[in-house]
């Protein structure tokens, strides 16, 4: 989560403020330690992984607008 971690604290804001899109499983499990909500968008390379630990999982990114408020 270190990459996660550092761009957080370089913004000021906090990890509640901020959001994952993730595309595998390692990245999920990563912006998930760094108190991340963590969208999934698996690709056709990663879709057999786990993403179960991803707050959502998108289809196509377009589906990102219809969670977003």
């Amino acid at each position: 989560p270190e990459p996660y971690l550092i761009g957080i604290n370089s913004t000021g804001y906090k990890a509640s403020s901020c959001l994952a899109i993730e595309d595998s499983e390692r990245g999920v499990i990563s912006a998930k330690k760094a108190d991340l909500f963590c969208f999934a968008l698996p690709n056709d390379m990663t879709a057999a992984g786990d993403f179960s630990k991803a707050d959502v999982i998108l289809d196509n990114l377009n589906d990102i607008f219809l969670h977003l408020n």
